[in-house]
């Protein structure tokens, strides 16, 4: 067993709980690990039997995009429920920044949920 990491995805959303957050985008980065049988993709060396992480990445940024949320906390509860549930990933663990616009003194703000 093993896992893959997606490391500084970058998804603009809007999210935020104050009333200029709700009409600008802000910059969100996902880090994400799941388990992945290294073993069984290794000996065949097919795509097929491991996740690609493409089409996470891109269903990542999809269902953001489609989910408006106020808080860091439910996007992140949605997304790994979204993960676990739509896209079948096992021993998910998620992290979500939120790079805040109206805190220029803040590198950002992260929920971290698991799996």
């Amino acid at each position: 067993m093993g896992k893959i990491i997606i490391s500084g995805l970058t998804v603009h959303a809007v999210i935020g709980v104050y009333a200029f957050e709700q009409s600008i985008t802000q910059t969100l980065s996902i880090d994400l690990s799941f388990a992945v049988d290294v073993n069984h993709a290794a000996e065949n060396d097919l795509l097929n039997d491991t996740h690609d992480y493409a089409v996470i990445c891109h269903s990542i940024t999809s269902f953001i995009e489609k989910t408006p949320c106020r808080l860091l906390e439910t996007l992140a509860k949605r997304l790994i429920d979204y993960l676990k549930n739509e896209l079948q990933l096992t021993q998910v663990q998620l992290s979500i920044t939120k790079h805040p616009k109206d805190l220029p003194n803040v590198s950002g703000i992260t929920v971290s949920i698991s799996a």
